[in-house]
Protein backbone atom coordinates (compact mmCIF):
# COMPACT_ATOMS: atom_id res chain seq x y z
CA UNK A 1 0.00 0.00 0.00
CA UNK A 2 2.76 2.46 0.95
CA UNK A 3 4.69 1.69 -2.23
CA UNK A 4 1.62 2.24 -4.36
CA UNK A 5 0.94 5.62 -2.75
CA UNK A 6 4.56 6.74 -3.10
CA UNK A 7 4.78 5.61 -6.72
CA UNK A 8 1.57 7.41 -7.60
CA UNK A 9 2.63 10.66 -5.92
CA UNK A 10 6.38 10.59 -6.45
CA UNK A 11 6.86 11.34 -2.74
CA UNK A 12 7.71 9.42 0.40
CA UNK A 13 4.97 8.90 2.97
CA UNK A 14 5.91 10.86 6.09
CA UNK A 15 4.73 9.96 9.59
CA UNK A 16 4.93 12.61 12.33
CA UNK A 17 4.19 12.77 16.03
CA UNK A 18 2.10 15.68 17.38
CA UNK A 19 1.35 15.49 21.10
CA UNK A 20 -1.52 18.01 21.08
CA UNK A 21 -3.38 16.50 18.14
CA UNK A 22 -6.44 15.68 20.27
CA UNK A 23 -7.11 19.37 20.93
CA UNK A 24 -10.51 20.25 19.50
CA UNK A 25 -11.17 16.78 18.15
CA UNK A 26 -13.80 15.70 20.68
CA UNK A 27 -17.49 16.46 21.02
CA UNK A 28 -19.39 16.22 24.29
CA UNK A 29 -23.10 15.44 24.52
CA UNK A 30 -25.03 16.01 27.73
CA UNK A 31 -27.45 13.25 28.72
CA UNK A 32 -30.64 13.72 30.76
CA UNK A 33 -29.03 11.76 33.61
CA UNK A 34 -26.47 14.52 34.05
CA UNK A 35 -23.71 12.35 32.58
CA UNK A 36 -21.99 13.12 29.32
CA UNK A 37 -20.81 11.18 26.30
CA UNK A 38 -17.50 12.22 24.77
CA UNK A 39 -16.94 11.24 21.16
CA UNK A 40 -13.33 11.62 20.03
CA UNK A 41 -11.70 11.21 16.67
CA UNK A 42 -10.81 7.54 16.67
CA UNK A 43 -7.13 6.78 16.99
CA UNK A 44 -5.79 10.32 17.39
CA UNK A 45 -4.38 10.68 13.86
CA UNK A 46 -5.04 12.61 10.66
CA UNK A 47 -3.80 12.49 7.09
CA UNK A 48 -1.56 15.11 5.48
CA UNK A 49 -1.84 16.19 1.84
CA UNK A 50 0.08 19.46 1.55
CA UNK A 51 0.01 21.35 -1.75
CA UNK A 52 1.91 24.34 -3.13
CA UNK A 53 -0.16 25.49 -6.04
CA UNK A 54 -0.54 22.51 -8.36
CA UNK A 55 2.36 20.60 -6.81
CA UNK A 56 1.92 18.05 -4.03
CA UNK A 57 4.75 18.64 -1.55
CA UNK A 58 4.01 16.34 1.40
CA UNK A 59 1.94 13.25 2.04
CA UNK A 60 1.54 11.12 5.14
CA UNK A 61 -0.14 11.39 8.50
CA UNK A 62 0.51 12.69 12.00
CA UNK A 63 -0.59 11.14 15.27
CA UNK A 64 -0.50 11.60 19.03
CA UNK A 65 0.03 7.96 20.03
CA UNK A 66 2.96 6.45 21.90
CA UNK A 67 3.50 3.95 20.46
CA UNK A 68 1.86 4.20 17.05
CA UNK A 69 -0.31 1.12 16.42
CA UNK A 70 -0.78 -0.98 13.28
CA UNK A 71 -4.58 -0.30 13.14
CA UNK A 72 -4.10 3.48 13.24
CA UNK A 73 -1.33 3.42 10.63
CA UNK A 74 -3.42 1.17 8.35
CA UNK A 75 -6.48 3.38 8.85
CA UNK A 76 -4.66 6.56 7.81
CA UNK A 77 -2.81 4.94 4.91
CA UNK A 78 -6.12 3.73 3.50
CA UNK A 79 -7.41 7.31 3.61
CA UNK A 80 -4.34 8.43 1.66
CA UNK A 81 -4.79 5.64 -0.86
CA UNK A 82 -8.43 6.59 -1.43
CA UNK A 83 -7.66 10.30 -1.79
CA UNK A 84 -4.53 10.16 -3.94
CA UNK A 85 -4.44 6.78 -5.72
CA UNK A 86 -8.14 6.02 -6.14
CA UNK A 87 -8.97 9.74 -6.50
CA UNK A 88 -12.13 9.25 -4.47
CA UNK A 89 -14.51 12.16 -4.03
CA UNK A 90 -13.68 13.46 -0.56
CA UNK A 91 -14.17 15.63 1.52
CA UNK A 92 -17.65 17.17 1.64
CA UNK A 93 -19.09 20.33 3.11
CA UNK A 94 -22.62 21.61 3.61
CA UNK A 95 -23.34 24.92 1.93
CA UNK A 96 -24.65 27.94 3.86
CA UNK A 97 -28.35 27.74 4.57
CA UNK A 98 -28.55 24.09 5.53
CA UNK A 99 -28.31 24.77 9.24
CA UNK A 100 -26.05 22.07 10.69
CA UNK A 101 -23.29 23.47 12.87
CA UNK A 102 -19.76 22.02 12.67
CA UNK A 103 -20.86 19.97 9.68
CA UNK A 104 -17.38 19.52 8.23
CA UNK A 105 -15.54 18.17 11.26
CA UNK A 106 -18.29 16.84 13.53
CA UNK A 107 -20.64 13.91 13.58
CA UNK A 108 -22.91 15.07 10.76
CA UNK A 109 -20.82 14.74 7.62
CA UNK A 110 -22.40 12.05 5.44
CA UNK A 111 -19.37 11.61 3.19
CA UNK A 112 -17.06 11.18 6.19
CA UNK A 113 -19.19 8.19 7.24
CA UNK A 114 -19.02 6.80 3.70
CA UNK A 115 -15.23 7.19 3.49
CA UNK A 116 -14.82 5.41 6.80
CA UNK A 117 -17.21 2.69 5.69
CA UNK A 118 -14.74 1.83 2.91
CA UNK A 119 -11.81 2.07 5.33
CA UNK A 120 -13.43 -0.34 7.80
CA UNK A 121 -14.33 -2.84 5.08
CA UNK A 122 -10.76 -2.87 3.76
CA UNK A 123 -9.27 -3.18 7.25
CA UNK A 124 -11.49 -6.21 7.82
CA UNK A 125 -10.29 -7.68 4.52
CA UNK A 126 -6.69 -7.16 5.66
CA UNK A 127 -7.40 -8.82 9.01
CA UNK A 128 -6.63 -5.64 10.99
CA UNK A 129 -8.93 -5.03 13.97
CA UNK A 130 -9.82 -1.34 14.51
CA UNK A 131 -10.95 -1.35 18.15
CA UNK A 132 -10.63 2.44 18.56
CA UNK A 133 -13.00 3.12 15.66
CA UNK A 134 -15.42 0.49 16.94
CA UNK A 135 -15.64 2.15 20.35
CA UNK A 136 -15.96 5.61 18.79
CA UNK A 137 -18.87 4.31 16.72
CA UNK A 138 -20.47 2.77 19.81
CA UNK A 139 -20.23 6.17 21.56
CA UNK A 140 -21.86 7.91 18.61
CA UNK A 141 -24.71 5.42 18.55
CA UNK A 142 -25.30 6.04 22.26
CA UNK A 143 -26.14 9.69 21.52
CA UNK A 144 -28.87 9.13 18.92
CA UNK A 145 -31.89 9.58 21.19
CA UNK A 146 -30.44 12.81 22.58
CA UNK A 147 -29.75 14.46 19.24
CA UNK A 148 -32.24 16.91 17.70
CA UNK A 149 -34.94 15.09 15.76
CA UNK A 150 -34.42 15.53 12.05
CA UNK A 151 -31.27 15.44 9.89
CA UNK A 152 -28.78 15.32 12.79
CA UNK A 153 -30.40 12.28 14.36
CA UNK A 154 -30.92 10.52 11.03
CA UNK A 155 -27.34 11.10 9.88
CA UNK A 156 -25.83 9.57 13.02
CA UNK A 157 -28.43 6.78 13.14
CA UNK A 158 -28.54 5.79 9.47
CA UNK A 159 -24.87 6.25 8.64
CA UNK A 160 -23.82 4.60 11.90
CA UNK A 161 -26.04 1.67 10.97
CA UNK A 162 -24.27 1.30 7.61
CA UNK A 163 -20.88 1.28 9.33
CA UNK A 164 -22.09 -1.37 11.76
CA UNK A 165 -23.58 -3.49 8.99
CA UNK A 166 -20.51 -3.46 6.75
CA UNK A 167 -17.68 -2.76 9.18
CA UNK A 168 -18.51 -3.80 12.74
CA UNK A 169 -21.21 -6.50 12.74
CA UNK A 170 -20.35 -7.26 16.39
CA UNK A 171 -22.14 -3.98 17.28
CA UNK A 172 -25.34 -4.95 15.48
CA UNK A 173 -27.46 -5.84 18.53
CA UNK A 174 -26.34 -2.64 20.29
CA UNK A 175 -27.17 -0.58 17.20
CA UNK A 176 -30.59 -2.23 16.86
CA UNK A 177 -31.46 -1.22 20.42
CA UNK A 178 -30.32 2.38 19.93
CA UNK A 179 -32.19 2.82 16.65
CA UNK A 180 -35.37 1.27 18.06
CA UNK A 181 -35.26 3.82 20.89
CA UNK A 182 -35.18 6.61 18.28
CA UNK A 183 -37.72 4.95 15.92
CA UNK A 184 -35.15 4.84 13.12
CA UNK A 185 -34.48 1.13 12.60
CA UNK A 186 -36.90 0.45 9.74
CA UNK A 187 -35.69 3.39 7.70
CA UNK A 188 -32.04 2.56 8.44
CA UNK A 189 -32.60 -0.94 7.10
CA UNK A 190 -34.17 0.51 3.94
CA UNK A 191 -31.09 2.65 3.37
CA UNK A 192 -28.88 -0.40 3.94
CA UNK A 193 -30.66 -2.28 1.15
CA UNK A 194 -30.32 0.73 -1.17
CA UNK A 195 -26.65 1.29 -0.33
CA UNK A 196 -25.67 -2.35 -0.82
CA UNK A 197 -26.05 -2.08 -4.58
CA UNK A 198 -23.71 0.95 -4.68
CA UNK A 199 -20.81 -0.37 -2.61
CA UNK A 200 -18.90 -1.69 -5.64
CA UNK A 201 -19.69 1.28 -7.89
CA UNK A 202 -18.42 4.84 -8.08
CA UNK A 203 -19.08 6.68 -4.83
CA UNK A 204 -21.37 9.30 -6.35
CA UNK A 205 -24.47 7.01 -6.48
CA UNK A 206 -23.78 5.91 -2.89
CA UNK A 207 -23.44 9.52 -1.72
CA UNK A 208 -26.66 10.46 -3.50
CA UNK A 209 -28.51 7.49 -2.01
CA UNK A 210 -27.35 8.30 1.52
CA UNK A 211 -28.21 11.98 1.20
CA UNK A 212 -31.68 11.06 0.00
CA UNK A 213 -32.02 8.50 2.77
CA UNK A 214 -31.28 10.98 5.55
CA UNK A 215 -33.39 13.68 3.89
CA UNK A 216 -30.75 16.15 2.69
CA UNK A 217 -31.24 17.91 -0.64
CA UNK A 218 -28.14 17.38 -2.83
CA UNK A 219 -28.05 21.11 -3.58
CA UNK A 220 -26.85 21.72 -0.02
CA UNK A 221 -23.69 19.67 -0.58
CA UNK A 222 -20.34 20.43 -2.20
CA UNK A 223 -17.81 17.66 -2.79
CA UNK A 224 -14.06 17.96 -3.31
CA UNK A 225 -11.55 15.77 -5.14
CA UNK A 226 -7.87 15.56 -6.06
CA UNK A 227 -6.85 14.90 -9.66
CA UNK A 228 -3.39 14.49 -11.21
CA UNK A 229 -2.65 15.16 -14.89
CA UNK A 230 0.77 15.50 -16.51
CA UNK A 231 2.46 15.74 -13.12
CA UNK A 232 0.21 18.55 -11.88
CA UNK A 233 -2.47 18.24 -9.21
CA UNK A 234 -5.79 19.99 -9.09
CA UNK A 235 -8.14 20.22 -6.14
CA UNK A 236 -11.60 20.56 -7.60
CA UNK A 237 -15.18 20.81 -6.40
CA UNK A 238 -18.34 19.09 -7.53
CA UNK A 239 -22.00 19.95 -6.98
CA UNK A 240 -24.54 17.12 -7.16
CA UNK A 241 -27.37 19.54 -7.99
CA UNK A 242 -27.71 23.25 -8.74
CA UNK A 243 -28.86 25.53 -5.90
CA UNK A 244 -32.64 25.97 -5.75
CA UNK A 245 -34.28 29.33 -6.30
CA UNK A 246 -35.61 29.10 -2.74
CA UNK A 247 -32.63 28.65 -0.40
CA UNK A 248 -34.66 27.76 2.71
CA UNK A 249 -33.73 24.40 4.26
CA UNK A 250 -35.67 21.35 3.12
CA UNK A 251 -38.64 20.74 5.45
CA UNK A 252 -38.06 17.83 7.80
CA UNK A 253 -40.90 15.37 7.39
CA UNK A 254 -39.84 13.31 10.42
CA UNK A 255 -39.23 16.11 12.91
CA UNK A 256 -41.80 14.65 15.29
CA UNK A 257 -40.00 11.32 15.63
Amino acid sequence: MVGQIETCCGLEVCIGYKADLHAGDSEIFALPSGEAVRVEKAGGARTITRFNGDQLEEIGFEHCLNPLTVPVATHELLHLEHILVDQAVVPMRYLPGFGIDDANTGMYNVLDYIEHLFVYREMNALGVSDAASRESLRARLSTISYLPAGPCRRIVGFMGWLQVSYGFPELRSYAVARLIEADLLDDARKLERTAKASLKQDRIPLIAACLQGVGIGPHYVELSFYRRHNGKWRVGTLRLAPPPSNTAPVPDSSATR
